[in-house]
């Protein structure tokens, strides 16, 4: 009972923030199927009951919707979050370091947007300025497939071609990405894109929503080497809870096997480079065997109790649970 009333403590008292929710694809699905007020219906109680002040809004596009339908669904998804943030007044929209600000201090929830995978913007540079225009801060280079930019991380192993890294397009994204003042978001990218991503960006960056590989060895998760160049630029992990980048073992679906991958990666990076990506995607992905191990947010809670019964101190856990990424985007802002 302890542990519990400090897990609500740490909720009640502590900023958190989710570094990844397909908001994007969810509001757009819905909205189509004759939806209104999406994120207050579905998002808005859970965000309220886990103390969520932050969420980076995931824009994504399926694969239904390539090629030809990419940058129509995208520039669709973007307006469809603008719009329910516009009309609701728990809701708000962060840019940069003086909206982030005024989130943290108000009563409302700050959505950030980010591009997840560069495919609607095909090979052209100048779309990338036009997101921005429209909000957008974060890009991810790529989802599990291959674009224009570079080659996707599989969730499983797949017969392929041979594999590349960045393409001299997917080179120029990442410097205008970082010339405009978008944060990268390495998760979904492969090993070699990786490594020709570090060398050609400069500015610290993400792995918004994956796992330690050494404990799931899916090619979505990260290794201990990358963790290592991650926490060396001052990035941050945002641990994701699908459950097959947990394990590939349905016994191993429970808070305790994901709690075993924040503590794996928390001896490689320390607090200050560990967060939340939770990825809860049932609501587009529906399955008679749920894909996240999570119901909601409201059930984050159950990670905080976990590693509070490991010995996890309060402070530390006010990092993972929000503190990093808040420090990330603000330092962001500010390079």
């Amino acid at each position: 009972m302890e542990i519990q009333k400090i897990a609500k403590e740490i909720h009640e008292n502590s900023p958190l923030v989710d570094a990844h929710l397909d908001l994007g694809a969810i509001v757009y699905e819905g909205k189509r199927r004759g939806e209104t007020r999406v994120i207050e219906e579905h998002f808005l109680g859970p965000f309220k009951a886990a103390g969520i002040k932050l969420v980076v809004g995931a824009i994504f596009v399926d694969d239904i919707y390539l090629p030809e339908k990419a940058l129509r669904v995208a520039i669709n998804q973007v307006e469809d979050v603008l719009e329910e943030i516009e009309e609701s007044s728990d809701l708000m929209l962060v840019t940069d370091g003086g909206s982030l600000e005024a989130c943290l201090e108000g009563d409302r929830i700050g959505i950030i947007l980010s591009l997840e995978g560069a495919d609607p913007l095909y090979d052209d540079l100048d779309l990338l300025k036009v997101f921005y225009r429209l909000g957008v801060r974060g890009l991810g280079l790529t989802w599990s497939r291959r674009n224009s930019a570079a080659d996707g991380s599989f969730f499983s192993p797949r017969v392929q071609g041979k594999v590349g890294g960045l393409t001299p397009f997917g080179v120029a994204l990442i410097r205008e990405a970082e010339a405009l003042g978008m944060f990268l978001d390495y998760s979904h990218l492969n090993d070699e894109g990786f490594l020709d991503a570090v060398a050609f960006s400069e500015k610290p960056f993400i792995f918004s929503h994956s796992n330690s590989r050494a404990l799931h060895p899916s090619m979505r998760n990260i290794s201990h080497e990358m963790m290592e160049v991650l926490k060396a630029r001052g990035g941050v992990i945002g641990m994701n809870g699908v459950r097959s980048l947990i394990s590939d073992e349905r016994e191993r679906h429970t808070i305790a096997c994901f709690a075993d991958h924040f503590e794996d990666t928390l001896k490689l990076t320390g607090y200050d480079h560990v967060g939340l990506g939770l990825d809860l995607c049932n609501l587009i992905m529906p399955r008679a065997y749920p894909v996240d191990l999570l119901e909601d947010h409201g059930q984050v809670i159950l990670i905080t109790e976990e590693l509070l019964r490991r010995g996890h101190r309060a402070a530390d856990l006010e990092k993972i649970l929000g503190g990093s990424f808040l420090r990330f985007f603000q330092k962001h802002w500010e390079l």
